[in-house]
């Protein structure tokens, strides 16, 4: 039931993410800088919460741009994830109620858009994609818990 906001954050060179919300806590993030994490630039997994992610550069981090696990609704709209190690942005069944457009996943070494199986790549066509050394385009993918 809680709510994490940052807004013009820098988070860099953390161990782990550069920001990770669980549990059902709502994200409201804008405009921040995550760049240079071990792990993910933003990874959440909030269950039923909602996750609005506004304008963020998600950059060069050693896993994804962005791992959206779970959540049950929100936006995620004018990121740019680039030049990250894994890819730029997984999205799971559980986080696909989620809209996503007008984001730039480009020149990540991994995959640009990463789709856990079941969900329909039509549905994010509304997103630059272009120029990744791992493809531009994962999708039908199963995830091992």
């Amino acid at each position: 039931g809680s709510l994490l906001e940052a807004e013009n954050c820098v988070m860099k060179e953390n161990y782990q993410n550069g920001i990770e919300s669980w549990e059902g806590g709502a994200v409201i993030l804008s405009k921040n800088r995550c760049e240079d994490n071990s792990r993910n630039g933003i990874h959440i997994d909030i269950g039923a919460a909602s996750a609005t992610i506004l304008d963020n550069e998600l950059v060069r981090n050693r896993e994804y741009g962005l791992v959206l696990s779970r959540a049950g609704s929100g936006l995620v709209k004018g990121n740019v994830l680039g030049g990250n190690d894994l890819g730029g942005l997984v999205i799971r069944s559980e986080g696909k109620e989620v809209e996503v457009k007008g984001n730039t996943l480009e020149a990540n070494s991994g995959p640009g858009l990463v789709l856990e199986a079941g969900i329909a790549k039509a549905k994010y066509s509304e997103n630059r994609v272009e120029k990744n050394r791992g493809g531009n385009l994962v999708d039908d993918v199963v995830f091992e818990e």
